[in-house]
């Protein structure tokens, strides 16, 4: 009777252990799926938040106004075409990378770095190149009045800009292709306008030291034996407007290519200062006669500029085929100075 009772009573407290050991496992197995499946959720769910951002930060795009419409351009792009020295200047200051460029023709000497193998020969700023830029696969085309005939069949292979070289309206000019840059390229901004605050600020310190001298001038640009002349409203207007230089004559004609003129001209206005641009130098004319040549007679040597040792030669390279950079502008507000010591 004895031995009955131990048996039932050890099968009864076998079946409670087993009972208790049926519902722990569940409840341990089950806590742990429920939280590995919420996690697991997050995971997915966090990713797919962190991938749907970075696609719509890369597929941003702006929309550009300028001369010949609008432009869908998408920010930030990686493959640039710069058919536009001025342009290409401001991008190479503040560190934005360009692929393709007006590599055909002559370069300032500051830029020479671009004329590498490594970058896309796109052809000249007269002249692009369809086939290379189209194998190129440029994200954005940028050009300005040189090659603006050329706007609709470069627009055929990529979003193109036109953006304006500064003349006439000088600083305000760069301003506003600034400010169409900062949109491209926000992480710029900053850079940016800082590069254009520096040129800006230093533009207003020689005009205020000019404007002190009472000097008058007259901007020469020579070209292969014959030359024009500039004044208020023209292509290199802001030698008056923006650095403070007094007009020579103030009726010459604002045109791009500048209004003819002779020596007797030059002896009878008798400018303070003569700048000076050789467009020859410039595009790399064989065999043209040299500005200083050109100049170096009676009537030249007559004037007021020349008896003081204040015909200034400019660079050529800059002032005919870069003016609007940060860099090239720079150093253009140098070359001016030279005028004032």
């Amino acid at each position: 009777m004895k031995r009955i009772i131990y048996l039932a009573m050890c099968l009864t407290l076998t079946a409670v252990l087993s009972a208790c050991g049926q519902k722990a496992e569940p409840s341990i197995v089950e806590g742990s799926t429920e939280e590995a499946q919420v996690e697991s959720e997050e995971i997915i769910e966090g990713n797919v938040e962190e991938e749907a951002s970075e696609e719509t930060s890369s597929e941003e795009v702006v929309t550009i106004s300028h001369e010949y419409g609008e432009t869908q351009v998408k920010v930030n792009p990686e493959r640039i075409a710069v058919m536009d020295f001025g342009t290409l200047d401001i991008l190479d200051a503040v560190g934005i990378e360009v692929g393709a460029l007006a590599k055909g023709g002559t370069m300032p000497e500051y830029l020479s770095v671009y004329q590498s193998d490594a970058y896309v020969n796109g052809g000249t700023l007269k002249e692009a190149d369809f086939e290379a830029l189209n194998e190129y696969a440029p994200e954005l085309i940028i050009i300005s009045a040189r090659l603006s005939g050329s706007y609709e069949e470069l627009s055929q292979i990529a979003p193109t800009l036109y953006v304006t070289m500064p003349g006439a309206d000088y600083f305000n000019e760069i301003d506003q292709n600034v400010q169409i840059l900062k949109q491209i390229f926000p992480g710029k901004a900053d850079d940016l306008q800082k590069g254009y605050d520096e040129i800006k600020t230093k533009a207003d310190a020689l005009k205020a030291d000019a404007q002190q001298t009472g000097f008058n001038s007259l901007t020469l640009l020579a070209n292969d034996g014959a030359f024009s002349v500039y004044g208020v409203g023209s292509r290199y207007g802001m030698i008056n407007s923006d650095f403070g230089f007094l007009p020579a004559d103030e009726n010459i004609e604002a045109s791009t290519h500048g209004m003819e003129a002779s020596y007797e001209y030059i002896a009878e206005k008798n400018p303070d200062v003569l700048f000076v641009i050789d467009r020859s130098a410039a595009i790399g004319t064989e065999g043209a006669a040299g500005a200083a040549t050109l100049l170096d007679n009676d009537l030249v040597n007559s004037t007021e500029a020349a008896k003081e040792g204040r015909i200034v030669y400019l660079s050529s390279d800059i002032w005919y085929l870069s003016s609007g950079g940060f860099t090239g502008t720079s150093q253009m507000i140098d070359e001016v100075r030279t005028a004032l010591e």
